[in-house]
């Protein structure tokens, strides 16, 4: 029910005008993992950049984005806007942020060995993707389905990544 509203809602905003698109768009507040999929899927060719908010870091980490001044992964200081790059090709041994496929069904999991910060398990989280993806093992299809404990920032990277293979 959850997605079919959010779905709804976004819909209703985009057509009054207030979700127009443009440069940035900042996400803050508590969403489940299941809204942020579908936010995702529903904004996500309306803005050059989308961020949302990490609120341990005190700054929106950019999810998505074609614009250079916002790399993917960066943070934006929610007081100031100051843009920050993080290095995105460091990968922790072992990541934060594990998944693999098994048949039908993408197994996601917040390793809890690891403390880091949301950022770091969104980077992680696409880089699990990319190699999933780069070995064919994550290749398109019908239907993905997801399960397991995540976080919403890494649902982000999940939604973003695989939305144009499902």
């Amino acid at each position: 029910r959850i997605v079919r509203d959010v779905q709804l809602l976004a819909g209703e905003l985009i057509a009054a005008g207030k979700l127009a698109g443009g440069n940035l768009l900042k996400i803050d507040g508590r969403i489940s993992v299941a809204a942020s999929y579908t936010l995702a899927h529903e904004v996500a060719h309306l803005y050059r950049a989308i961020a949302v908010a990490d609120t341990r870091v005190q700054a929106y980490v950019v999810v998505s984005s074609t614009a250079p001044e916002y790399p993917v992964g960066s943070r934006v200081d929610s007081r100031t806007g100051e843009v920050t790059q993080v290095n995105n090709s460091t990968e922790l041994s072992p990541p934060s942020f594990l998944m693999h496929r098994e048949g039908n069904i993408l197994r996601v999991e917040i390793n809890p060995a690891v403390q880091v910060d949301g950022d770091q398990i969104f980077r992680d989280a696409k880089l699990q993707l990319q190699k999933l993806i780069n070995s064919g093992e994550l290749s398109g299809g019908k239907l993905l389905k997801i399960n397991g404990r995540s976080t919403v920032l890494a649902s982000f990277a999940i939604a973003f990544e695989l939305a144009h293979l499902y």
